[in-house]
């Protein structure tokens, strides 16, 4: 090859906020963690009571402050004492800190109630 190569710069500064909550962007992390999330925003029949609960849950953290990371190795600043560890990528960094786990590759929905 002549030496050219594609490359995209991360800034671990990159999240997005609600109120005290900020879910920090991971480009290692898989599709499947990031699809947890993102199901929070559908409300269907089957789904009413975990969505109910979840948002309750998240709530609570978007007024206390807290840290949302998922994927290996993530980068980030934290500004908040919590910070949630979403997904079997993030355990050993839950663990050596102290932070919040939610096990699963990717966690369930029983998983993420009961840990949070």
């Amino acid at each position: 090859t002549d030496g050219f190569r594609l490359t995209t710069s991360y800034h671990p500064h990159e999240y997005k906020k609600f109120l005290r909550l900020r879910l920090w962007s991971n480009p290692r992390a898989c599709s499947m963690c990031r699809f947890v999330f993102l199901n929070l925003k559908k409300f269907s029949n089957h789904d009413l009571k975990y969505s109910t609960i979840m948002k309750l849950k998240l709530l609570r953290y978007a007024l206390t402050g807290a840290e949302i990371v998922f994927g290996s190795k993530p980068h980030f600043v934290p500004e908040y004492k919590q910070v949630i560890c979403i997904g079997n990528c993030t355990k050993k960094l839950a663990k050596e800190n102290g932070y919040i786990h939610v096990p699963g590759c990717p966690p369930t929905k029983e998983e993420m109630v009961s840990s949070l």
